[in-house]
């Protein structure tokens, strides 16, 4: 295994499934050894149209916490093991993305 590991093989890389459904609908679990989300492509068309304030009140009104970027983005960073480290001074607030674990001097590096 030490010697596969060396290889790089897409194989061996986490994967993710985003898999298209009507809204609010269910798909059946693709495997179990992966992680799957389910999002709804029509919804997120509709969404990206309306302003910000009709977008929280419309999914309000369909019962969703979350859009299906946020699920996407949530999802990648827990597959890949990372958390967002926010940096905070005078000029700027900055947030950098790096692997769980990580201590913030090696961090800010």
């Amino acid at each position: 295994m030490v010697h596969l590991n060396d290889l790089h093989l897409l194989t061996m890389k986490p994967m993710l499934y985003v898999v298209n459904v009507d809204e609010g609908g269910k798909a059946a679990r693709l495997n179990d050894k992966t992680e799957q989300i389910e999002v709804s492509a029509k919804l997120e068309a509709e969404l990206a149209d309306l302003s910000v304030e009709e977008a929280k009140q419309y999914l309000k009104e369909l019962g969703i916490t979350q859009t299906g970027l946020d699920k996407l983005i949530v999802a990648g960073y827990k597959l890949l093991n990372l958390v967002t480290y926010l940096t905070s001074g005078e000029p700027e607030t900055r947030a950098w993305t790096v692997k769980k674990g990580t201590k913030a001097p090696q961090a800010a590096v």
